[in-house]
């Protein structure tokens, strides 16, 4: 019975250390993150990740709104609305 007690609390701890940056601030939580040319480093769903600079013009206030965009070469599971725009990431 320890055994699963001493289990279940380091799950826990990963769990909460395995989120990146659960402060939405990229800038200071994903130092660990390098992204390429024309991607900039965001929070998503508490997780770091890289989105491309150039997509997303048009203006959001949550994900419906960006997978609602039909003309737009960026898979549903990559759409996010960030910042106020859509934005497709990279992973």
């Amino acid at each position: 019975m320890k055994i699963v007690i001493v289990f279940l609390v380091v799950c826990i701890l990963g769990y909460i250390s395995g989120e990146d940056c659960p402060n939405n601030n990229p800038d200071q939580e994903c130092g660990h993150v390098t992204c390429e040319n024309h991607w900039h480093k965001a929070c998503v769903s508490n997780t770091c990740t890289c989105l491309h600079s150039t997509d997303g013009g048009q203006a959001c206030t949550n994900k419906a709104q960006c997978d609602a965009i039909n003309s737009w070469s960026c898979s549903a599971s990559r759409r996010h609305c960030v910042d106020g725009r859509c934005r497709c990431s990279r992973f």
